[in-house]
């Protein structure tokens, strides 16, 4: 996995994997994250390598205060950059996003939405937890529109990590651990998982993720009749709360 925007010198403090089960059946779909220390700041890196297809996505992000500041992600396909894309916080409700396809220049963008999703599972948390405290309050949950890079055909080369808007929409529900083909939970000792309801455009009423501290553990979601399934697992070293100042 590179390392984007961070150094030799930064400590890590977390790790770990996600498992991709399609309807039981275990998915050849590996993906990495890794939690680091720098300074006062945390880096947040992940990487999904799809080796049926030779694609590689990876994020690497700078975090503080829980909030995403700077994220460079790319797209990889048989270990050619096809494209890349890099968010910078620049205010509470101002982003710059540049966007650069290989063998174009970049175009850059301003971004007005509030919460910012780089794709990988890791992130899910953050986005949620944007999304409950700065999102519109729907009486049952939270609403909000989130900055997304596209992905939606990859075929279209040209447009891959283009910004994009979605709305999602949080509700807190009361739904036990899904059950794995394998029986495995893997959720840690003492872990207090919060479930949601998490819904918008291909994400239906039906879906669900499972997250402790703003760490996702699962996620169940049905695509066009296909069961999805998603895990946590390898978990190794202490994922830090919510991510207070105090943990910094």
């Amino acid at each position: 996995m590179n390392c984007i925007f961070g150094s030799s010198d930064d400590a890590l403090i977390a790790s770990g994997r996600y498992e991709y089960f399609l309807d039981r059946e275990l998915q050849p779909i590996e993906e990495r994250w890794r939690l680091y220390r720098r300074q006062r700041k945390l880096w947040l890196d992940s990487e999904r390598y799809v080796s049926s297809i030779s694609l590689r996505l990876s994020a690497r992000a700078e975090l503080v205060q829980g909030e995403i500041t700077r994220c460079l992600v790319s797209w990889v396909d048989s270990g050619l950059r096809v494209s890349s894309a890099i968010f910078t916080r620049e205010s509470d409700s101002s982003a710059r996003y540049f966007h650069r396809p290989a063998g174009q220049p970049a175009r850059s963008y301003i971004r007005s939405e509030r919460v910012f999703f780089p794709l990988l599972r890791v992130y899910t948390g953050l986005a949620l937890g944007g999304i409950l405290s700065r999102g519109a309050d729907t009486g049952s949950g939270h609403s909000a529109r989130v900055l997304i890079p596209w992905i939606k055909d990859p075929a279209q080369k040209g447009k891959l990590l283009e910004p994009s808007t979605a709305t999602r929409t949080a509700i807190p529900r009361q739904c036990s651990f899904p059950v794995f083909p394998d029986h495995a939970s893997n959720i840690p000792l003492g872990a207090s998982l919060d479930c949601y309801q998490y819904s918008g455009e291909q994400y239906g009423d039906d879906t669900r993720f499972w997250v402790a501290d703003g760490l996702l553990h699962a996620y169940r979601w049905n695509q066009a009749g296909r069961d999805w399934m998603i895990r946590l697992t390898d978990m190794q070293g202490q994922w830090p709360g919510r991510f207070s100042s105090s943990l910094l």
